[in-house]
């Protein structure tokens, strides 16, 4: 009789880490899909202006550093402020969307690990405990 309650268990305890494996899939795939969808309306500016500076120079680290930037127009003369508004929207826009990216392949890689790992804990589990 312990014998079918033990094999009971087993199957219970196998059919709830198949279970923590769709659970961890499905929410993967949603926060993906809704990051994906909410990053679809970030929208970039064609003409915005430009970042345009007299010269580089390379410190003793060896990080590179403008001298005398300026946001400047296709003509390259110094943009107005609703120019500048744009130019900071632009870059805005750019790190947002690499923002959105980074975490569309965090949540993936979790997400794959945590439900490759519960599918192979079944499968280990029931592999383990057969009778």
């Amino acid at each position: 009789m312990s014998t079918k309650k033990s094999n009971s268990r087993v199957l219970i305890n196998t059919g709830i880490l198949i279970l923590m494996s769709v659970i961890f899939g499905a929410l993967t795939f949603c926060g993906v899909s809704k990051i994906q969808s909410v990053s679809k309306n970030f929208q970039g500016v064609t003409n915005a202006p430009a970042l345009c500076f007299d010269e580089t120079h390379t410190d003793e680290d060896g990080y590179k550093t403008l001298d005398g930037a300026y946001i400047c127009d296709k003509n390259g003369a110094e943009a107005s402020s609703s120019a500048q508004s744009l130019f900071i929207y632009d870059k805005l826009t750019q790190y947002s969307i690499l923002r959105s990216n980074d975490l569309v392949v965090a949540i993936t890689t979790i997400g794959s690990i945590l439900t490759v790992a519960s599918l192979l804990g079944a499968v280990v589990y029931l592999n383990h405990n057969r009778s």
